[in-house]
């Protein structure tokens, strides 16, 4: 289990605590999270890296990422609006590595919790 730091304000609306609750899962490696949440034509852009379009795909290239059971989370921000919203923060990853994130999503509707896109950036620290 990773050590998890949320800032107070990151779970106050019912968008807010779903993403919260995404990026927790990521980083504690719950497939079962993503399986149950993601529709069949999610779409994930890793920005300089890769694109990756379906859940199947998603889901095999989830648990490559090096969010995915990081050994510390640090959640500074999340910020949602209408349609799109994005989290961003800090990991240590298993393999010890600091990297900073935020991902943006585009949401189906601005209702609801069905994601269309994910772009994530990601940069590596000291």
């Amino acid at each position: 289990m990773p050590k998890i730091t949320i800032q107070p304000d990151c779970g106050n609306a019912p968008r807010k605590l779903f993403l919260k609750d995404l990026i927790v899962a990521w980083a504690e490696g719950d497939s079962d999270f993503f399986t149950n949440i993601l529709p069949d034509h999610i779409t994930w852009e890793v920005v300089g890296s890769r694109n990756i379009s379906g859940k199947a795909n998603f889901l095999n290239e989830l648990v490559g990422h090096k969010l995915w059971k990081s050994r510390e989370l640090v959640i500074d921000t999340i910020i949602t609006h209408g349609r799109d919203a994005a989290v961003s923060g800090r990991i240590l990853a298993a393999d010890k590595s600091v990297y900073s994130f935020c991902d943006v999503f585009r949401f189906k509707g601005a209702g609801g919790s069905t994601i269309d896109q994910i772009r994530t950036f990601f940069v590596k620290g000291e």
